[in-house]
């Protein structure tokens, strides 16, 4: 489902995805039910870890980025959504900064 370019630039050069903030997350699997590209897998945690002091550790199900190409470069759709803030992205600037780069790259070719 990944696109292959953006913009004439190879999406696998673009780092815009998302990061899941693992001491944020509750396992809501919110981003995963939302994002319909594929972005994000359920990851069965087969020994959840009681004891931890993390949350992460405790959960029987939780979100991973699986294939984080796949997320349409600006789109932070998930980000917002997200009811604790776990779900972080580049800053625009910079992925705007990055793009420009690479078109200026890619447009030399």
């Amino acid at each position: 489902m990944c696109a292959q370019k953006y913009w004439g630039i190879p999406r696998s050069e673009i780092p815009w995805f998302p990061k899941i903030n693992t001491d944020k997350c509750t396992g809501c699997l919110t981003c995963v039910n939302f994002c319909q590209n594929g972005v994000y897998t359920v990851e069965e945690n087969p020994n959840p870890d009681r004891s931890s002091l993390r949350r992460w550790d405790k959960l029987k199900k939780r979100p991973r980025v699986e294939n984080p190409f796949n997320c349409v470069v600006g789109c932070s759709a998930c980000a917002q959504l997200c009811p604790v803030g776990a779900i972080e992205f580049p800053e625009r600037k910079e992925i705007v900064k990055t793009i420009r780069e690479l078109m200026v790259k890619y447009q030399a070719k």
